[in-house]
């Protein structure tokens, strides 16, 4: 009876490992597009104001 409340103990700490690995990976994602889209938004602007300087 212990070997299977051992057991059971062991895989939940498994999923829920698992499932904070997956929520990490998530966060990740989510900031890497993140950057991703600051660093084209400060692109674009610099663009824009190289144009508004050559004026």
């Amino acid at each position: 009876k212990e070997e299977q409340m051992r057991r059971d103990l062991e895989k939940q700490d498994r999923e829920r490992r698992k499932e904070e690995e997956r929520m990490l990976r998530e966060k990740q994602r989510e900031e890497e597009r993140f950057q991703r889209e600051q660093r084209r938004e400060l692109e674009r602007r610099e663009k824009f104001l190289q144009k508004e300087n050559l004026r």
